[in-house]
This record gives C-alpha cells, structure tokens and sequence, in this order.
C-alpha cells in the first residue's frame, strides 16, 4: 500500500519524538539529531561529527541539512527529519518556554515544521517526566528537496 508524503513524514516523526523524550527525561536537552526514510523505506538515524566535541547548536543543524541534501543528490533519501531545541514565546502567558522543533521534509513536496513545547517534571526516584503539548505546526522552508507546499 502506497503511503503518502505526510505518513512516510510521520514515521520519521514517530521515530524521533520518543528519542527526544528520552534526551530530555535523562539529561533535561540534547543535541540536534536527525532520521531519514531511504528510498527502500528504511529509517535510518544520522548524525555528523568533525572532531569536535563542542560545536554549536546552529552549526551541527547546517552540517545536517548539508549532510541530507547529498544525500537527496544521490537519491538516497525521500523523507528527512530534524529535531533540535528551541526557545519559543507563549503567546497565552508571555513566557519563554523550551521546546522540541522537528523539521520534516519530503521529496514530493511537503515540508512542515512542528514545534512541541514541554514541561519537565523532576522526580527524586525514578525518570522524569516530560509532558510534551499540541504541537505548533507550520509551513516547512523546503530547504532539503527544494519545495515550497
């Protein structure tokens, strides 16, 4: 059965979201990290490294985007996703909250960005809990296949 841009996007997203929640309840944030769908439908997590252990948050999400654009090249990929942490204003109390943001882009032109924030709740035995809520979801920038939806 043939799937569409969005459910081949959402297997990805269903791939990264509960990595994300783990990140968060052990160390309360994580470094960027990124999947792609192969063209053989494979999910396959990617992450880049140079040699240095201290690298920018912005600069390890350009290494990925370049690393997903070769990769579209040589037709490997049809579907990327890319998580990586934001601050983002709540519009209801004002605040600046964390959040997780995950940029998901598809070969047959669909590219969306959904921003999820959280909360943690620290518990003394146990993990913590992450809650994560209803995800802001807009217009992708389509930087990885070249679309715009």
């Amino acid at each position: 059965m043939t799937q569409t841009p969005k459910e081949e996007s959402e297997i990805l997203l269903n791939s990264l979201l509960p990595f994300a929640e783990q990140q968060l309840q052990k160390y309360g944030e994580f470094f960027p990290f990124a999947a792609a769908l192969s063209i053989n439908d494979q999910v396959k997590m990617l992450a880049t490294y140079d040699g240095d252990e201290h690298r920018e948050t912005q600069k390890l999400i350009v290494d990925m985007e370049q690393a997903f654009v070769r990769g579209v090249k040589n037709n490997e990929y049809k579907a990327t996703a890319l998580a990586y942490m934001v601050a983002v204003r709540n519009p209801d109390t004002g605040k600046t909250e964390n959040a997780v943001c995950i940029n998901l882009d598809h070969l047959k032109d669909f590219s969306i960005q959904l921003i999820y924030s959280y909360t943690i709740i620290k518990k003394l035995l146990g993990k913590n809990l992450v809650q994560f809520f209803e995800p802001t979801i807009s217009k992708g920038e389509g930087k990885i296949f070249g679309v715009k939806n």
